[in-house]
């Protein structure tokens, strides 16, 4: 670095050191001021979290007076802080992940501090006490936020190199936190935009919660009784236990009507959007995938807001809170599973497992995609030329034991509930329409032609009561809700991987046809969801290395046919059932 270099790079610090102390001189000036939160005062009337907050802005508040008397000395102590910021710019992987989390620090402050002007009742969605808690701090969030953005101005004005999009937006950790927050906000602004309910009478998975703590199976006192299994005089919840099991600490810390299942829903659905997005970006690392990170996002949208996804996590059914946990989590499991095939790491084959263990306790039929798994790690050996049966069989190994565990733990459930392992209790449950289901029994041949049709074939009708083209409850063609996926066609390849997720998905759809319903009152295809992380990760394998432009329409145009799904699957468009 040349002497005028160094003297104009000097000069820029001492001035990012001033602002700080300034800015951190005023947020002293707020947090001295500001009323508590709440009436617990201690030490000079201060609640015990403000005197906390004080402790820690007066360490940094200190920190930066010192350094800025060390600036304008130019001591020995100011040129060691010089050599930090100089290695903190030299080396781009450092360089890019500190911007990253700037940026997500901007996007969170000031984020906080808008909603709380203009849209509060999307904090109190989030959080009951988070708009008292933004109203009281909203200077120290906003000067928080200030200084991420300053340490991103002072960082693009001395930077070495040039920044290209990719690194704009920081690693692909930062990427994927920035993908969650958006999808968060989209699913919980649309609850809000839409004034839904945040819990339905047959979500049960609370109520089941508050049962597993007592030492219970059944709901002793169930709200409803739609959709439970009566057997033996006692009420059961025949679907897989995960919902409940994930509820059971904030059951136990502040009781069944303090769990917001609506948010439950939409946090774990944009948990799926991020594990998909790092699913594609793993693969990118295999070869597998060669779109760009931005493109590999808008494939993870499409399967949060363009596919059934969208409606499923605006609903807090019983049976829809399992879709979007088994979603959510076998996008886990491939990302795992993926990684596990770069880095050759057993802990990342056993994660894979059980994720998809824990997909299985929402939806066991997910097992299936046990094959994808298997075809993914087989694939990755060969093309590292270390493929033999005794490795290959190892990474089998611990793939299958969180899978195995999960299987002998369904085993137990149903036969301490209905005194049979395989059995769920559906012929028990109470339907208002049993159909089928009495005279077939849960899977049978009989139901493939129509679901079959419900689900690819069956379109919109006229509504006279609506005076318009309204959806059918049994199902609208996937086709025509979600129609990104023709373009499935371009993978097909003589991939053992491509192959495996073929077969998974086969026989995943394979219990969709056999069911004894179509997925009843739907919107799309609801059962898609079971194997559509495999469908995305198939679409970016086929689409190369670039989204074709008339793919991206079929994108947009999914979302807001989907978004058309959720007005009319929460009541507020022509109810037709």
């Amino acid at each position: 670095m040349n002497q005028s270099r160094q003297l104009q790079f000097e000069k820029t610090i001492r001035l990012f050191i001033l602002l700080t102390t300034l800015e951190l001189f005023g947020m002293g000036i707020f947090l001295i001021r500001a009323r508590s939160l709440n009436m617990d005062t201690g030490a000079f009337g201060y609640s015990l979290p403000r005197l906390a907050l004080l402790a820690v802005w007066l360490i940094g508040f200190g920190f930066c007076v010192w350094a800025l008397v060390a600036a304008f000395k130019g001591s020995g102590s100011f040129q060691r802080i010089r050599l930090e910021v100089e290695k903190l710019l030299e080396f781009e992987k450092r360089y890019t992940s500190v911007w990253g989390w700037l940026i997500v620090i901007t996007v969170i402050c000031w984020g906080m501090v808008l909603l709380s002007l203009f849209k509060p009742d999307f904090l109190t969605f989030i959080w009951s006490s988070l708009p008292v808690l933004v109203r009281q701090y909203a200077a120290v969030i906003f000067i928080v936020g200030l200084l991420a953005v300053q340490g991103l101005i002072f960082m693009e004005r001395m930077s070495p190199f040039h920044l290209s999009l990719h690194d704009a937006f920081g690693t692909i950790t930062t990427q994927a936190i920035l993908l969650f927050l958006l999808a968060l906000f989209i699913y919980a602004y649309t609850a809000i935009d839409l004034d839904l309910a945040t819990r339905s009478r047959t979500s049960y998975f609370p109520e089941l919660a508050q049962s597993f703590l007592q030492g219970r199976l059944d709901l002793p006192d169930p709200p409803s009784t739609k959709d439970l299994t009566l057997f033996g005089d006692k009420f059961y919840v025949s679907f897989p236990p995960l919902g409940a099991l994930l509820m059971i600490p904030f059951a136990a810390l502040r009781g069944v009507e303090s769990i917001n299942v609506l948010l439950f829903n939409d946090f774990f659905a944009a948990l799926g959007v991020t594990f998909t997005f790092l699913m594609l970006e793993t693969m990118k690392n295999l070869g597998w995938n060669q779109l760009r990170w931005w493109e590999n996002g808008l494939l993870a949208l499409f399967l949060g807001f363009g596919t059934a996804q969208y409606y499923l996590s605006e609903r807090t059914l019983v049976n829809l809170i399992s879709h979007i946990l088994a979603t959510s989590f076998l996008a886990l499991s491939l990302w795992l599973a993926f990684l596990g095939a770069q880095r050759q790491k057993w802990t990342d084959f056993f994660l894979a497992g059980t994720a998809l263990g824990l997909a299985m306790l929402a939806r066991p039929n997910v097992i299936f995609a046990c094959v994808a798994l298997a075809a993914i790690l087989f694939q990755r050996l060969r093309e590292l030329e270390k493929f033999n049966r005794i490795n290959y069989f190892r990474q089998i190994f611990f793939l299958t034991i969180p899978i195995v565990t999960v299987i002998l733990g369904l085993f137990w459930y149903n036969q301490a509930r209905f005194g049979s392992p395989i059995d769920f209790g559906y012929a028990y449950m109470l339907l208002d329409q049993p159909g089928d289901l009495i005279t077939y029994g849960q899977f049978h041949p009989h139901f493939i032609a129509e679901n079959l049709y419900d689900n690819f074939l069956r379109l919109p009708y006229w509504e006279t009561e609506c005076r318009m083209f309204a959806p059918n409850p049994q199902g609208t063609s996937i086709f025509l809700t979600s129609p990104v996926i023709v373009y499935l066609a371009r993978a097909w390849k003589r991939e053992v991987w491509v192959l495996g997720a073929w077969i998974s998905i086969g026989f995943i759809a394979l219990t969709h046809a056999l069911y004894y319903n179509s997925g009843a009152i739907q919107f799309g295809y609801r059962f898609s969801m079971d194997f559509m992380p495999m469908v995305i990760a198939l679409l970016a394998f086929g689409f190369k290395d670039k989204l074709p432009r008339f793919a991206l329409l079929l994108i947009v145009y999914s979302v807001l046919v989907n978004y058309v799904g959720v007005i009319w699957n929460t009541h507020k468009w022509c109810e037709n059932f």
